[in-house]
């Protein structure tokens, strides 16, 4: 079990800054008796941090926007005397950027960023999360990822979709492909099930 609890606010112009607290209790059962120098690893974990986020955001909208970018960047602090299992800290960047370079055509990009300090636990490493991949296959204590992609609306609420991405992690739980860049790249099909809010199924 466990909570998560944000407050923000505007401070000028698009931007807010907030602050956030979380706390988590649960069990992990290993299939494998796992090795890492890198990580954290028990079965009963208790994680809890407090943190500070800065947000701009100028979007049209927060579903499927054409245009407009959002930045956010956040740092967590989890402690010991905050009820967890262990100190560590959390950084994380996010920026997404939205083109309508033609009525029936948008095009996104987007750059992140993720870096844990020492004893970090398994479970809150960071990940590579690009399309095609599950997100525990790449675990590490930092990671950066680009990806972009061009959307299509070629039929009412029918779209297409091309996008292609790059990642890479280092000081990884299985040094498994550790400092290669790891691509991603494909095409989809979107169905637009609420035009009015902008939200599609793919």
């Amino acid at each position: 079990g466990g909570f998560y609890i944000e407050a923000s606010r505007a401070i000028f112009g698009k931007w807010r800054l907030g602050a956030f607290a979380r706390y988590l209790d649960f069990d992990e059962d290993f299939s494998v008796t796992p090795q890492a120098d890198d990580f954290v690893l028990e079965n009963s974990t208790v994680g809890a941090g407090i943190g500070v986020e800065a947000e701009y955001d100028s979007r049209d909208t927060p579903y499927n926007p054409r245009h407009g970018s959002r930045l956010k960047v956040s740092v967590l602090a989890s402690n010991k005397s905050f009820g967890g299992d262990d100190n560590y800290e959390s950084y994380s960047l996010n920026y997404t950027s939205y083109h309508d370079v033609h009525p029936s055509v948008v095009v996104a990009w987007q750059l992140r960023g993720c870096h844990r300090s020492d004893d970090t636990p398994l479970w809150d490493a960071c990940v590579i999360n690009l399309r095609g991949f599950p997100v525990i296959d790449y675990l590490g204590k930092t990671s950066m990822l680009g990806q972009a992609e061009a959307r299509w609306q070629f039929y009412k609420r029918w779209g297409a979709v091309a996008f292609a991405g790059a990642g890479a992690y280092e000081n990884s739980f299985n040094d498994f492909r550790e400092n290669e860049v790891i691509p991603s790249y494909g095409v989809g099909l979107r169905f637009m099930v609420m035009p009015s809010q902008g939200i599609n199924v793919r």
